[in-house]
């Protein structure tokens, strides 16, 4: 369990809270880590979060304190039960590098548009079979890591509409 302290280190600009100790994973974290607006990079890999912890995201009533993780730079929460990307990644417009692979995600919605600087995305090993075409439109966009083009329903249709040099597969398929 990460101490609600945390929510004092106003200053913290990385934390990396991957691979806890088996039997200790962890699902959630303390709301005062809300208060962490410098926070530029967050990684929980190989942990057991369901859900994107909601200290990332502004507080959505006047009882809550913080301003969220909206200077976020860089997101590793892969390698968990991860069922969705909550609509409120939008509030992370700094985000350049979303790695979620090896989750059980099932899509990336329309509010990834607002990750203007969005330059990864990584959905190998995720139940993600079409792309909502948003991200066609993100102009950083440097990488999308698929297993092979065969994970994607609408690969032929999408790989019109994102240059040949983002896609990147680590098995069973050719760069295009």
């Amino acid at each position: 369990e990460v101490p609600s302290g945390f929510g004092m280190l106003r200053c913290l600009e990385k934390l990396d809270l991957s691979g806890q100790v088996p039997g200790n994973l962890l699902s959630q974290l303390p709301w005062e880590m809300r208060k962490l607006h410098q926070m530029r990079e967050l990684r929980l890999s190989n942990n057991h979060f369901s859900y994107l912890p909601q200290c990332i995201f502004p507080a959505k009533d006047s009882d809550d304190e913080g301003p969220g993780m909206t200077s976020l730079r860089v997101l590793a929460i892969d390698h968990n039960p991860l069922l969705g990307i909550d609509e409120d990644i939008a509030c992370c417009p700094h985000l350049e590098r979303l790695l979620v692979h090896n989750t059980k995600i099932r899509r990336l919605n329309a509010s990834i548009n607002y990750n203007v600087a969005l330059q990864e995305i990584w959905i190998s090993d995720t139940a993600v079979r079409k792309l909502d075409p948003a991200v066609a439109k993100l102009r950083m966009l440097r990488k999308i890591v698929l297993n092979h083009e065969d994970q994607l329903k609408d690969f032929t249709e999408m790989r019109r509409s994102i240059k040949s040099s983002v896609w990147c597969f680590l098995s069973g398929g050719t760069r295009h």
